[in-house]
């Protein structure tokens, strides 16, 4: 190659190294720089337009550039709707507190101001507030008087006299919401029974013991035993349940202060949302038959040896 050869090839080179170096910092002006209308270009300091070939190369592109586009302006007609306004709805002002419950009771409490005279003023707004108030829970004694009578002037025909409400602890000393209340502290609030005889005996009831709660207790479980069964039968009625079983710590009743091992059962149905709970003292098949008896829907369980035993069988 001649000298005037090598010398194009080289300025060539120059100019392509140049519009790529413009090009890389156009581009970080464009992610990194401030953006605006009035923004210009600039051209790197070392700019080889001196050689007479970049510089025709940048004007022509500049030229380009800033040459107006000859673009036909054209007009869309936007046809013209109506907007419907909300009506806006009155917002209740707030006191920034939770609300309260609409079932619960509201005692009123009327305040006026002081010298408020009735006749020469009027009540021209109000403030209301409201602030959760705790009343204990009564404990009355009801008397229930039965009379006895008989026909005037024919006494042959006997004496006649009421029977008793049925009462599901029959001849007991308390009624039906006592031992309700007792079922609830226990079972809700897993209130033990000897806490429950401090607040009778708190307010002034000291003649029920411990023996009397746990037999009224006991009484009462069995007679929603009924109640129980129905709950397992709807269960088991279902095309598919859920079963679990887990250890339990069970006092002894023969010596105080000890404990054994005992299992808690429960079936649970997904789509009622309803559990039952079955107590056990072991962890065997038979336990798990009482459960479930013949079910022949699907039960989901985990890998206990149980399950799949019965499903052999």
């Amino acid at each position: 190659m001649t000298m005037q050869q090598l010398l194009e090839e080289n300025n060539q080179l120059r100019a392509e190294n140049f519009e790529l170096r413009f090009q890389l910092e156009q581009l970080r002006k464009a992610v990194f720089g401030k953006s605006g209308e009035g923004h210009q270009r600039t051209v790197p300091q070392d700019d080889p337009s001196k050689t007479g070939i970049q510089g025709s190369i940048f004007t022509e592109k500049q030229a380009e550039q800033d040459q107006p586009s000859k673009q036909e302006d054209t007009t869309i007609e936007v046809k013209a709707y109506k907007k419907k306004k909300k009506e806006s709805k009155k917002r209740v002002k707030s006191n920034g507190r939770n609300p309260f419950p609409a079932s619960l009771k509201r005692d009123i409490e009327e305040i006026y101001p002081e010298n408020y005279d009735e006749e020469k003023m009027i009540v021209i707004g109000q403030d209301v507030s409201e602030s959760l108030e705790y009343k204990e829970a009564e404990i009355a004694v009801k008397r229930r008087v039965r009379y006895r009578v008989a026909y005037k002037g024919n006494e042959d025909k006997g004496v006649l006299q009421a029977a008793p409400p049925p009462k599901l602890i029959p001849k007991s000393k308390v009624e039906d919401s006592v031992i309700a209340k007792l079922i609830t502290e226990k079972i809700l609030f897993h209130t033990p029974l000897y806490r429950f005889r401090k607040k009778l005996k708190q307010a002034g009831i000291s003649f029920i013991t411990s023996n009397d709660l746990n037999n009224w207790f006991h009484k009462t479980a069995e007679a929603l035993l009924p109640l129980y069964y129905i709950l397992q039968d709807d269960l088991l009625s279902h095309p598919y349940n859920q079963a679990d079983e887990t250890t339990l710590k069970v006092l002894c009743k023969n010596k105080p202060g000890t404990s054994h091992r005992g299992f808690m059962w429960v079936l649970y149905n997904t789509e009622s949302k309803a559990s039952l709970f079955h107590y056990s003292p072991s962890r065997s098949s038979e336990a798990c038959l009482d459960l479930i008896k013949d079910y022949k829907g699907i039960l989901q369980a985990d890998g206990y040896e149980v399950y799949d035993s019965l499903q052999k069988s």
